[in-house]
């Protein structure tokens, strides 16, 4: 298949990663300035603590987003700014980002985090004030951009007003430079959040909208979900390079729904089997070679990258040899898709240590 920069095509066929006995979906898509593979991670404030940036940009991430600011009903200003990172925690992720030209943003919302969403897009003045303070934020702590996790509005109107915040948010941040300012939002694998959002035009002013294929009854993130998630942004006619693929970085129960952790769940699993297993007991999880299928689906439709779900769940440091960043990883490199800075990094450090092995597995 052809990369993400190489791309000329008009019409493209592309091809689902289904069984043999599947029928591929057919996409026509026009041809526009190519964009590097991205890939999302969300890391939410009660794992700030620790957290190795550097590790996570070694290993493949491209855009950190902290989670979660929420906004004041009344002032439409934000706040649980406590939830924010240190300054020098921020300038740990910076330079850490820098290294491989990778960026950092901050999100607002979430489930259970949305109040204040409805009030804030109301008025244009509302607006402006959010934005104002917004934009105070990310010059405080250097980030990139904004990531807006409404769940969800309740009518159109409330829609339409989202939408108006997407494209006043690419206007006015970073000093109105729509090259330098990051935004995005979030969406759950729903046909129906599809429509709205196309009926919106609600991707013209969005650089990426982020897919949740996950948490779903029973075994909550497989593959077929993955690619049903594909196929409604092609059947929908999204712009597929704006339209990343969520995937968990945690098991569910299939009974009751009841989380783990990926670093906790791996301690159940035989070493011999870490790469590949994706059953423990009842719960479901998505294996590092389960992450690396999903990423190869992404690629090879030609989506905008993939979305992680959490950073902090994953075996840390997620430079260790099992963990799930690592799969996406290995994914990107394959296809020459990692960050242009990490790839002359990493061959750099094969031809100067050629015998260089994979790190033990310590657990």
């Amino acid at each position: 298949m052809a990369t993400v920069e190489t791309i000329a095509l008009v019409t493209i066929t592309v091809l689902l990663l289904l069984s043999a006995s599947t029928t591929p979906v057919t996409a026509e898509t026009t041809p526009e300035a190519a964009q590097p593979f991205t890939v999302f991670g969300y890391l939410p404030e009660y794992r700030l603590r620790g957290y190795n940036y550097t590790a996570a940009f070694q290993t493949g991430l491209t855009h950190l987003i902290y989670f979660s600011l929420e906004v004041d009903a009344r002032t439409f200003l934000p706040k649980a700014k406590d939830r924010l990172p240190t300054m020098i925690e921020a300038k740990q992720a910076r330079e850490a980002a820098d290294a491989v030209g990778g960026k950092i943003i901050l999100s607002f919302g979430g489930n259970a985090r949305s109040n204040g969403f409805a009030e804030m897009v109301a008025t244009p003045s509302s607006r402006r004030v959010f934005l104002g303070a917004l934009e105070a934020l990310l010059t405080q702590y250097d980030f990139d951009g904004v990531d807006y996790n409404w769940e969800y509005p309740r009518d159109a109107e409330e829609w339409r007003r989202w939408a108006l915040l997407l494209k006043e948010s690419k206007d006015t941040l970073k000093g109105g430079d729509r090259s330098q300012n990051i935004v995005t939002f979030t969406m759950y694998l729903d046909p129906k959040h599809a429509d709205v959002i196309q009926r919106f035009n609600m991707l013209e002013h969005a650089d990426y909208v982020h897919c949740m294929a996950y948490d779903q009854h029973g075994e909550h993130s497989t593959y077929e979900f993955a690619v049903s998630g594909v196929r409604m942004a092609i059947e929908k006619k999204m712009t597929l390079s704006k339209f990343t693929l969520g995937v968990p970085f945690y098991a569910r129960h299939v009974g009751n729904g009841e989380p783990k952790t990926y670093g906790e769940i791996i301690k159940e699993i035989p070493k011999s089997k870490r790469w590949t297993q994706d059953r423990v007991g009842p719960y479901y999880l998505n294996s590092p070679s389960m992450i690396q299928k999903k990423t190869k689906l992404a690629i090879d439709n030609q989506l905008g990258g993939v979305m992680i779900w959490e950073l902090g769940q994953d075996l840390q440091p997620e430079s260790h040899r099992n963990s799930l960043l690592r799969g996406i990883l290995k994914a990107t490199l394959t296809r020459g898709l990692a960050l242009p800075k990490l790839q002359e990094q990493l061959r750099a450090a094969k031809e100067e240590t050629p015998s260089l092995k994979e790190p033990r597995d310590e657990l």
